[in-house]
């Protein structure tokens, strides 16, 4: 028995549509499925996202199942409809389908629950952190010219920091997450063609917070230019240092059009064993003063060496 869902929640032996012949997709759809067998192991789950950019320019107010209302988002109003003063605008309207074709698509799928619960979901309790918060949701990669991409499941957290604060932004960032737990330990796929790189433990979705238009403080705003942190690694990389790569994506959650976001590696101790060499369990990571893997040990040392050679 084949069963399969249409709201991005996983479908189980009880749950989910019983699969009766072909499914006709004609609108924005998500479909996963999977197969189910008494004294058997269940399928892998496979999910699909359809996207029609005449639903994407036209996203409803109000999305079935998805909280809405002005006070749906930690007391903030909900707002999934693109701005009409860009989509009707004569001087933008012609052009959006293309512009939203000139960057690759990350379609994130989790259940609704997860995604956007009150109790459990991570959009309206972005303040929590660690595994306890950590979501099953599958990836998608939709190329711009046809070509085929990658589907896999990862886990899902939020990321940052003053970012994560819905008083300070409304769009968070996002971390995803590849484990064997939710099927491949690692994503393998040249996700940034400057990179040798193509093995992934995790990579991060940046809604980018300071100096963004949707920063909390209107100084910051204006000065938004979307490209500050990007420029900053490739003038870094340019000038023949290590840092993070990145590219811009769509991202998609659940079908509905979440805006630009910045596709990053995060750099951590699989980060540097990828770029310099060695084990992973090698390196000392840092971050804010925090030990993030390893230990101070090493890094104690080379204080202690620079303090001497200052006497």
């Amino acid at each position: 028995m084949i069963r399969f869902t249409l709201d991005g929640s996983e479908p189980t032996s009880d749950q989910g549509q019983i699969y009766q012949g072909p499914v006709k997709v004609a609108r924005t759809r998500v479909v996963r499925a999977a197969a189910f067998a008494e004294g058997r192991r269940t399928s892998i789950l496979a999910t699909q996202t359809y996207l029609f950019l005449n639903d994407v320019l036209r996203q409803p107010e109000s999305p079935a199942g998805l909280p809405s209302g002005p006070e749906a988002w930690n007391d903030f109003p909900s707002a999934y409809q693109m701005d009409s003063r860009v989509v009707d605008d004569p001087a933008y309207r012609g052009i959006l389908k293309e512009a939203l074709r000139s960057l690759p698509s990350l379609s994130v799928v989790c259940s609704v629950a997860d995604l956007f619960g009150s109790a459990a979901g991570l959009y309206l309790n972005t303040s929590e952190r660690g595994e306890n918060w950590e979501k099953r949701s599958s990836v998608e990669w939709i190329q711009t010219n046809g070509t085929r991409g990658f589907q896999i499941d990862c886990g899902l957290r939020i990321q940052g920091n003053y970012g994560r604060v819905p008083e300070k932004t409304p769009k968070h960032s996002f971390r995803l997450l590849f484990k064997q737990k939710y099927g491949a330990s690692k994503l393998r796929y040249p996700v940034f063609p400057d990179s040798q790189v193509e093995k992934f433990d995790t990579l991060v979705l940046r809604a980018d917070y300071n100096n963004s238009w949707t920063h909390w403080q209107a100084q910051d705003q204006l000065r938004s230019q979307r490209t500050r942190d990007a420029w900053l690694k490739d003038s870094h990389r340019a000038m023949g240092w290590l840092a993070a790569h990145n590219r811009y994506v769509h991202l998609y959650l659940n079908g509905i059009y979440w805006g630009i976001y910045d596709l990053a590696e995060r750099p951590d101790a699989s980060f540097a064993a990828a770029y310099l060499g060695g084990a992973k369990e090698e390196f000392d990571v840092f971050d804010e003063s925090s030990v993030k893997s390893g230990d101070r040990t090493a890094y104690q040392s080379l204080q202690q060496i620079g303090r001497r050679m200052n006497t």
